[in-house]
């Protein structure tokens, strides 16, 4: 018997505009254009650097040439018009002025390649261009697109129609678990006998995920493809955790076939949710449902009122963020995990979330920007990554201080935007050290004496990649690492780039301390921020130490690790 899924369990909603600016969800759904006027796209200015270079076959001892491959060049300034590899796979782009470039390559059959890049969560090779110069030798390896191929049933072993086959990057931070990362390919689609096949992958390692499904059919599919039971969302294998996966490695041009595996069935959960205030009145708002750790998936949306504040939804069993946005700033934050078929009843009780307040001081020789200027915002982090509650923005008053109100969950705050020449060195709040460490608000607190200080006493590292033999080794990936603390979510201390066509690299805004610096030729951009991956680098890394306003140079050995 063939089935089908009907439709996903996690539904994305339009949400007003202001609730939407606050809670910023990702979603993986593909959504709908607006009938928007066109724009017409921002001319670059026009210089007189060159660049030309060669595209060719990554993995071909011959390097066999690439015709007719789209090449596109950006600095961010403005739009280029892409242009087409010839016969030779030889391309040249012209009028550029001085800069700093990004290039990619695209055609079918191909991975879309970014000059120097492996993946897309990789860093790219930058391209310098100065005025009237022309950089000649750029050669962009095309990786031959992988494939994915396998087959999809449900727990008797019959083919799952139109079930919708993801693949993502995996990503970890520190000593947490993988999850999946935000960068996501398309899914696919299975056939009538239940197949995939997913191409034009570049070389690195996945995770393959279904997304569950609930009661219900796909029109116009035959009456018997109806279903009267769902699947949670499973990962490959069988499982249904993305830390749980097994991921899969795929080499350049690979087919990776039989990659089959079974949706693990369940039926949808109910879950009963009442709002109150603190006093036990009614009140009216908006509660947001999210899944944790997985990013790349979409929200469910209930309303309730002061009228009717008891509203029942269906979801796939698992685990759920609850969030309340509620009238009159009220706020709530639940975490709750439902089971296959349960039927659960979750009282919540708003309250106005927590509060907090300080000032911004910038302390440095440079002339600081106007403090109205700068923005701050407040990042969810660990299990409460996903809960729009923790994503909120504010701008700072122009004697520097800031407010920020209806807070819940596991936070961190950092610049809304980058300040350049400017870093953020400290941030306290009375004796507490909160650069790396998170601030876990329940909803009660009111903590009004954070300082944040940014300081233009920057450090740099500079220098050159080169082999063992001492000769420049261009577009090897330059890794620094802060000796002290655990990488716990991520941190502005750390850094990954490629020299350019030159060997040259140069980290210009390091907060002063101890750093790893190391070249790393075969660089796992998905792992690099793990405390795993950083003690396999600190074996063939250099200890720097970084003063203010320290220009530190170095020589560093381009090293692949095992």
């Amino acid at each position: 018997m063939l089935r089908c899924v009907a439709c996903f369990g996690a539904v994305a909603f339009l949400l007003p505009q202001t609730l939407a600016e606050q809670a910023s969800p990702s979603s993986g759904q593909i959504s709908a254009r607006t009938s928007q006027p066109a724009r017409e796209a921002p001319a670059h200015k026009i210089g007189t650097g060159v660049v030309r270079g060669r595209v060719v076959a990554d993995g071909s001892d011959s390097a066999a040439p690439v015709p007719d491959a789209r090449i596109s060049i950006s600095s961010g300034s403005g739009t280029i018009e892409p242009v087409f590899s010839d016969a030779g796979g030889r391309f040249e782009i012209t009028a550029l002025p001085a800069g700093r470039y990004t290039l990619t390559a695209e055609k079918t059959g191909f991975a879309r390649t970014r000059y120097g890049a492996r993946n897309d969560l990789d860093a790219t090779f930058p391209v310098d261009v100065a005025e009237g110069k022309a950089v000649e030798g750029v050669e962009i390896r095309m990786a031959k697109g992988a494939a994915i191929t396998g087959r999809i049933t449900d727990e008797l072993g019959d083919p799952v129609v139109g079930a919708l086959v993801t693949v993502a990057y995996t990503s970890v931070a520190g000593r947490e678990a993988s999850v999946v990362a935000a960068t996501s390919r398309l899914g696919w689609m299975t056939d009538d006998r239940g197949e995939y096949r997913i191409g034009g992958l570049p070389p690195g390692r996945y995770v393959l995920m279904v997304y569950g499904a609930t009661e219900g059919s796909a029109p116009p599919g035959p009456l018997e493809w109806s279903r009267t039971i769902g699947w949670v969302t499973t990962y490959y294998a069988d499982v249904v955790s993305a830390a749980s996966a097994t991921p899969i490695t795929l080499h350049t041009g690979e087919e990776r076939s039989g990659i089959d595996f079974m949706l693990v069935p369940s039926r949808p959960a109910k879950l009963t949710l009442s709002v109150t205030d603190q006093s036990g009145a009614p009140i009216s708002g908006v509660i947001l449902l999210t899944q944790p750790a997985v990013t790349g998936t979409s929200l469910n949306t209930a309303t309730v009122t002061a009228t009717n504040p008891t509203v029942t939804v269906t979801l796939q069993p698992g685990e759920r963020i609850v969030s309340l946005v509620g009238a009159a700033s009220a706020r709530a934050l639940v975490h709750i995990t439902l089971g296959s078929g349960e039927e659960a009843a979750l009282p919540i009780i708003a309250g106005p979330g927590a509060r907090i307040s300080g000032r911004v001081v910038f302390s440095g020789s440079t002339p600081p920007p106007p403090l109205g200027s700068v923005s701050l915002r407040m990042r969810g982090v660990g299990p409460d990554a996903r809960s729009p509650l923790s994503t909120v923005q504010t701008r700072v008053k122009a004697d520097g201080s800031f407010e920020m109100s209806g807070l819940l969950g596991s936070i961190v705050l950092e610049p809304g935007s980058p300040i350049p020449g400017w870093t953020l060195e400290a941030m306290r709040s009375g004796s507490r050290d909160l650069l790396d460490e998170p601030l876990a608000l329940s909803g009660t607190e009111n903590v009004d004496d954070i300082e944040l200080v940014f300081s233009d006493r920057l450090g740099s590292l500079s220098g050159t990649t080169v082999d063992d033999r001492g000769a420049v080794s261009p577009g090897c990936a330059v890794v620094v690492l802060p000796v002290e603390g655990e990488l716990r979510f991520g941190s502005d201390r750390s850094r990954v780039q490629r020299s350019d066509q030159n060997g040259h690299f140069i980290v210009s805004d390091l907060r002063p301390g101890n750093y790893l610096a190391a070249a790393i030729a075969n660089v796992d951009a998905s792992q690099w921020l793990s405390a795993d991956y950083r003690d396999r680098v600190r074996p063939v890394a250099s200890s720097v130490a970084i003063a203010a306003r320290d220009r530190r140079t170095a020589a560093l050995v381009c090293t692949s690790l095992p």
